[in-house]
């Protein structure tokens, strides 16, 4: 009799299938050098087993390196309410959309003259901007294809190092250890979008944005109620105004 004794032939290829995919998902070094061969496994500063495929492979969500945009005018399909992660830098103004990012959460691009990769996280909800220039060269970045608690494991195509999107901070290879290099993160290292997504979720209405962003475009919005709440991360109360659309003289620009 087999070590599965009478269990049903459905129930053991499922234990099976688990087992495998458990191995699957942690790896290792050992394994990971066969795709990864200019990595420094030998310097890190996270523990291996932390480190999950995601599921695709090396480059299997594919950056965006070469970006193609359109005016506002131009465009057909996108709401009032479309969620982008807008940069500005020396009078160049974009907006990332996430419905792209989505499939691919890296962009690599030089906005005003400074060279920045646009990164989003689907599982954590995050959007981070980084200055890519680093020990006087600049960085191009891809996907690993894996997560670390659940967060976006990418990699610099120089060194084939390992970053993590949430941290801005090389965690393997050459970059990753004895000295820890971070990024420069353009904006707030809080992830305010994703805190006023929740607030826009609790308050019940389609669009949130923050003071800043009303200050901004002040005279251009239709707005609805305020809210004044508390975001995790931040100190003391936040002002976030309800956007209704755009007023009658924005709209005919």
């Amino acid at each position: 009799m087999s070590a599965f004794g009478f269990l049903p032939r459905s129930i053991i290829l499922a234990v099976i299938g688990a087992v495998v995919f458990a191995a699957a998902a942690y790896a290792g070094p050992s394994s990971w050098k066969r795709e990864w061969k200019k990595t420094d496994f030998t310097k890190h500063s996270v523990d291996f087993s932390e480190i999950m495929s995601g599921g695709p492979p090396k480059d299997g969500i594919p950056s965006i390196d070469d970006p193609k945009f359109v005016t506002l005018a131009e465009l057909k399909d996108v709401a009032d309410t479309e969620p982008v992660i807008g940069f500005s830098h020396n009078g160049d103004a974009r907006a990332y959309p996430l419905r792209i990012l989505i499939w691919h959460e890296i962009v690599n691009d030089v906005v005003g003259g400074l060279p920045i990769t646009v990164t989003y996280c689907p599982l954590c909800n995050s959007a981070i901007v980084f200055d890519r220039r680093l020990d006087g060269q600049v960085l191009d970045f891809g996907t690993t294809g894996k997560l670390r608690k659940s967060d976006l494991v990418m990699y610099d195509r120089q060194t084939e190092s390992w970053w993590q999107q949430f941290l801005g901070e090389a965690i393997v290879g050459e970059m990753g250890h004895p000295k820890k290099s971070d990024f420069t993160v353009l904006g707030d290292t809080v992830n305010v979008a994703s805190r006023i997504e929740s607030a826009n979720k609790l308050e019940q209405t389609q669009l949130l944005v923050s003071q800043r962003i009303h200050d901004l475009l002040e005279g251009e919005l239709e707005v609805g109620k305020k809210v004044s709440t508390e975001l995790k991360g931040k100190t003391g109360a936040f002002q976030l105004s309800e956007v209704l659309g755009l007023n009658e003289a924005a709209s005919a620009k």
